[in-house]
């Protein structure tokens, strides 16, 4: 990609794209991860100091039967367990993604009195409902170490902005900007490259010198800001080269495919429906999110909630227009005076803009929070309703039958089998896949992928502290960040009074495992953003940008529901940069779908109804979406 930035994506793609057809490279392409250390993770000091995710993923009844090695679909491989009237559900997904399903379902079970249900095409009359969730997305550390969650909620997530859903990626005008954007992104990784080579080189510096070109001196501030850097950046050969596994190919394929036919075939208008949609879960979002805050303030505290936040923008044209299109979705805006934006985040006098020709939007009603701090809450919030936290690594996913019949044939149910790297299994009646980046290669070994045509974006946060001053006790240090803010769509965010996190860009360089080498402006972006804004903060290093990568939906819609093909088998994933501006209200969604699933009604007709009681149709969010239409009916 480096080499022909411009080049067709989809002539590249006949090339690289290999065929496979045995079987044995579908089981192999969701690569084992290392094992995971056992110990406790402590939640933040501000809860109870009970362990929530100390218990290995075998703790809960296993089955007997030998393990298997492989994920083929169906397989009809007996086991010993013994017949229940309970009903197991596993989450897959230890982020957001998950604790919001699991803390949502544990609600609705907990007021639901079932009748007698269809649950795999057997009538049964469920006693007792069982919710275990799965860390999927979870990283080693070192021994002696608790695991870090590698999603977004952790570490680099803590804005709830609405605001933020009014932009959808999927239209032709962003189509030309990552093409653009690579190629820029392209032009100045060579630029940084020959930089390199003229400081390291005297006899060259000298040459370029007396040529009159760049002498290794480096460049104004000013100058750096004149135009905002390259957002998107697309590495094709990382994405289907011979570093990626078949399944890996394929889902960008698949994410691809389907980018196009929103973007190109659906048109605009259809861009701007998905934006109301999306604005529409927003404001629900926010409603969850509040619903919890204001009735536990230590919470309120933990979380850092913040009101308002200010979009900066280049032209009074886009600045208008930002005004105009939150107008039309109900959100409250109105455009400041450069003084009146100062006045509201002093930090924003130091923006090197020329002649400060940048125009704020103020939007009052959007407001920002630490997700980590909210997500452990609501884990032990649903541990209290008795769901179960696993630790472990998924690395194998299959379909069995269920041999509980006195002759010890098979009844017809049909069980998901979850299997982690340390071999240990769990069985479950349902399964949710909400795992993030890795959702779709899951989805792939069930034989599913078609259902699941997300892709990681990777993006980069920094964070950075304030200076302490010595004189002053710490309820007297002046905050570092006041109001929160955006800037050539990077967002500047409060993690707490005295630390701040700049973080934005979308790269499609493939799954965080091979990626690591693959360059990037932005940790470069992010810090001399960080240090011209944020003169006096610490840590300000470019080596200490994080990465993150976020699942992207084709359609910028996320996929909330149940895989028709496969019933009982349910995704909620697709989120991309915004899994805390609507992971929660989607995740009430999916607990809706369940629920009619377990009480034998239809999960994928109708509409959802979202906690401001607005409604959005269910076929909107479904993954069969992006099945065929004549397919699509005959799965029903």
């Amino acid at each position: 990609m480096h080499g022909y930035p411009c080049l067709s994506i989809l002539s590249q793609l006949a090339f690289i794209i290999p065929t496979y057809n045995d079987q044995a490279a579908r089981v192999s392409s969701f690569a084992p991860s290392p094992p995971l250390v056992t110990t406790n993770r402590p939640p933040p000091p501000h809860f109870s100091s009970q362990s929530l995710f100390g218990r290995p993923f075998s703790t809960t009844t296993t089955p007997t039967a030998t393990t298997p090695t492989s994920s083929s679909l169906g397989s009809s491989q007996e086991t010993n367990a013994s017949p229940t009237s309970s009903i197991r559900i596993g989450i897959v997904g230890g982020g957001i993604g998950g604790v919001s399903v699991a803390h949502a379902l544990a609600k609705r079970l907990a007021t639901t009195t079932f009748a007698t249900t269809t649950n795999n095409n057997n009538n049964n009359n469920i006693g007792k409902t069982e919710i275990v969730v799965l860390e999927g997305d979870v990283q080693p550390v070192e021994p002696g170490q608790p695991p870090l969650w590698t999603a977004a909620t952790a570490r680099n997530a803590n804005s709830i902005v609405p605001g933020a859903a009014m932009h959808v990626f999927s239209r032709p005008a962003v189509l030309a900007q990552v093409l653009q954007d690579t190629a820029v992104d392209w032009y100045r990784q060579q630029c940084t490259t020959l930089q390199g080579m003229v400081q390291n080189h005297p006899t060259i510096q000298k040459w370029v010198s007396s040529a009159g070109g760049a002498n290794g001196t480096e460049t104004s501030a000013a100058t750096m800001f004149d135009t905002p850097p390259p957002y998107f950046a697309c590495h094709l050969l990382r994405c289907v080269g011979p570093s990626a596994t078949h399944d890996e190919r394929m889902s960008f394929v698949r994410y691809l495919t389907q980018f196009l036919y929103a973007t190109v075939w659906l048109g605009p208008a259809a861009a701007d429906e998905r934006g109301r949609v999306m604005c529409q879960l927003a404001k629900a979002n926010r409603n969850l999110y509040l619903e919890s805050v204001n009735a536990n303030a230590t919470l309120q505290a933990a979380v850092g909630h913040s009101q308002g936040f200010l979009s900066i923008h280049r032209s009074l044209a886009k600045a208008q227009n930002a005004v105009t299109e939150a107008h039309e979705h109900g959100e409250e805006a109105d455009l400041l005076e450069w003084e009146q934006a100062v006045e509201a985040e002093p930090r924003l006098a130091n923006i090197p803009i020329k002649d400060n020709k940048l125009h704020v939007v103020r939007r009052g009603n959007d407001y920002t929070a630490s997700c980590e701090s909210f997500i452990h809450n609501w884990i032990q919030e649903s541990s209290a309703m008795g769901v179960q936290y696993l630790s472990g690594k998924v690395d194998g996913l299959q379909v069995v039958d269920s041999t509980t019949t006195a002759s010890g044939g098979s009844n017809g149910k049909k069980k998901y089998r979850v299997k982690a790297t340390d071999g240990s299994v769990q069985e479950f009646d349902l399964l949710v896949l909400a795992s993030g980046v890795t959702t779709p290669l899951l989805a792939s070994l069930l034989g599913v992928g078609n259902y699941c045509p997300t892709y990681p974006l990777r993006g980069f946060s920094l964070t950075f502290f304030a200076p302490v001053d010595d004189t002053k006790k710490v309820k007297e240090q002046e905050n570092l960040l006041h109001q929160p803010f955006s800037i050539d769509a990077m967002y500047c965010t409060s993690v707490s009074t005295r630390m701040a996190r700049l973080a934005g860009f979308g790269e499609f360089v493939g799954y965080r495992d091979k990626s690591a080498s693959v360059p990037s402006l932005g940790p470069t972006v992010l810090s001399r953003y960080a240090r011209s804004v944020f003169p006096d903060a610490l840590h300000v290093r470019t080596e200490a940008a994080l990465a993150c990568f976020r699942p992207a939906s084709p359609d910028d819609l996320p996929l909330v529901g149940e895989v028709p093909s496969m019933p009982g088998l349910f995704l909620h994933t697709g989120h991309g940069t915004l899994g805390w501006t609507t992971g929660l209200a989607t995740g009430d969604c999916l607990a809706q779908a369940v629920v009619d699933h377990l009480e034998g009604r239809s999960s994928q007709e109708g509409a959802f109804t979202l906690a401001d009681e607005s409604t959005i149709e269910r076929s909107t969010l479904s993954p069969s979406r992006f099945i065929p239409r004549a397919k699509r009916k005959s799965l029903v």
